[in-house]
């Protein structure tokens, strides 16, 4: 694709020691200007990958427009020798020319990747400490989030402002991600608190359930914890409340049904807690700018026919 100058990117999604399954990459969608670039990718992982890797020449920042398949964890491979990997969140950014790579289960992923030019970002190579790019890989900002969200429905409308709209964005985008990422090396790191993996597991289990978003109050007795006590627990444990967790993980699952699957608007309103189709789209459109149906319209796959259809109703009620 034009405005890649490596190819290590996508060769790098079967790299590794050992030859694996070989994971489908798809652009749906994509803006490009000399600096920028914004696509929509979809991902079919047949496997579980122990260590994808890539290296870009710019800046890589990702947002998961779906659930990421298993419990990703990511780490540098030249910087971060003998040193665990850490959790990779729903937006995550890999600095240039450094050798990522990743670990994630099977399944299907669909994201919002932009590639934007180093001299964006004013982070020089020594600013680029274990701090930083620790908290690179899971960013946990609502601007940027917000930001992220819109540009998702914008790389698919295609007006004759988009390429001006999305450089604009991704301006302030950048400047967003900068001072979140020289604050991480100002930022006492130190965790104090906060909730143990299986505790953490249980959270992830029931929210990517197929219910209703829960409560905090039905959290916390999972957990066997007071209700203030799992809200601290979660902030300490993530920098997140369960709160802005609970909106995210829905948001995601109403991106999946809609592109997904053929259930009507109502009915997915209905799976995700919200009493009306109106409330629905009034709480999606407030977080990406854009209406259900437009998502349907632009992302969505097309209908099954034939015998893949009984197959097809099976697996959108399995849809988190």
């Amino acid at each position: 694709m034009a405005g890649f100058a490596d190819a290590t990117f996508a060769a790098g999604l079967q790299a590794g020691p050992a030859r694996r399954a070989e994971p489908d990459l798809a652009i749906r969608s994509a803006l490009q200007t000399a600096k920028v670039e914004v696509q929509i990718r979809s991902y079919s992982f047949p496997a579980p990958e122990h260590d994808t890797r890539f290296r870009t020449d710019r800046w890589f920042l990702d947002l998961s427009l779906t659930p990421r398949p298993g419990e990703p964890r990511g780490r540098y491979v030249d910087l971060w020798r003998g040193r665990a990997a850490e959790r990779i969140g729903d937006i995550f950014v890999v600095p240039p020319l450094l050798e990522f790579s990743s670990s994630h289960g099977a399944g299907r992923h669909s994201a919002l990747t932009l590639l934007f030019a180093p001299d964006l970002l004013e982070l020089s190579p020594a600013a680029l400490d274990e701090p930083v790019l620790a908290e690179g890989l899971h960013i946990r900002d609502p601007a940027i989030r917000r930001r992220l969200w819109r540009l998702a429905t914008e790389v698919r409308r295609m007006r004759v402002e988009s390429c001006a709209l999305m450089e604009a964005e991704v301006l302030a985008l950048a400047g967003d991600v900068e001072r979140r990422l020289k604050a991480a090396r100002s930022t006492d790191r130190a965790k104090r608190g906060g909730l143990p993996p299986a505790r953490m597991r249980i959270l992830n289990d029931r929210l990517r359930s197929n219910l209703p978003p829960p409560t905090i109050s039905e959290l916390a007795a999972l957990c066997d914890l007071s209700e203030r006590h799992m809200a601290r627990a979660y902030l300490q444990e993530t920098g997140e409340s369960l709160g802005v967790w609970i909106a995210n993980v829905t948001l995601q699952r109403a991106w999946t049904l809609l592109t997904r699957s053929q259930a009507p608007i109502g009915e997915i309103a209905s799976r995700l807690g919200f009493s009306s189709s109106a409330s629905f789209a009034a709480a999606f459109r407030n977080s990406t700018s854009c209406q259900p149906g437009e998502v349907r319209r632009s992302f969505g796959e097309p209908p099954p026919t034939g015998d893949d259809h009984a197959q097809a109703r099976g697996a959108a009620s399995n849809i988190a």
